[in-house]
């Protein structure tokens, strides 16, 4: 059974920033699960069975950014339903402004992202992942 597609996901998503305005802007590399070449404007992944949602987010981050998590603040969920590859997708996201170091950010080395920057949440890269609009709808707000 795959989570998202037999059952809903749980996902959690950092969106990361430096404290002083910008936000980190992930490109989707070859290796990513869908979406390649596409910026994304978090860090995040499943939640797993038996971990908390405080863990995946410091567990997600850091295997994505190689930063720590210095703040956090919940800023509420999003719940995607997407279509890829014709196959209907349904995922619940917990989202969460994370405070993080910009000098510890590397690329993770895994092909799942092959550029960052930083830039305005008001401002982002483009292309956008899929469902982008509606999640920076919901947010604008608290950045």
């Amino acid at each position: 059974m795959k989570k998202g597609i037999d059952f809903v996901g749980i996902f959690v998503t950092g969106i990361c920033h430096d404290g002083g305005g910008k936000i980190l802007y992930r490109r989707r590399g070859p290796g990513a699960r869908d979406e390649q070449g596409k910026w994304d404007v978090g860090a995040g992944g499943a939640l797993e069975y038996g971990e908390t949602i405080d863990e995946c987010l410091t567990r997600e981050i850091k295997e994505e950014t190689e930063a720590d998590v210095l703040q956090k603040t919940y800023l509420g969920y999003h719940e995607s339903f997407r279509l890829i590859d014709g196959q209907k997708i349904h995922w619940i996201g917990f989202y969460f402004k994370c405070l993080i170091d910009p000098g510890q950010v590397v690329i993770d080395g895994k092909d799942e992202c092959d550029a960052f920057t930083w830039s305005s949440y008001h401002e982002p890269q483009k292309p956008t992942m899929m469902g982008y609009e509606e999640e920076y709808e919901k947010f604008k707000d608290k950045f």
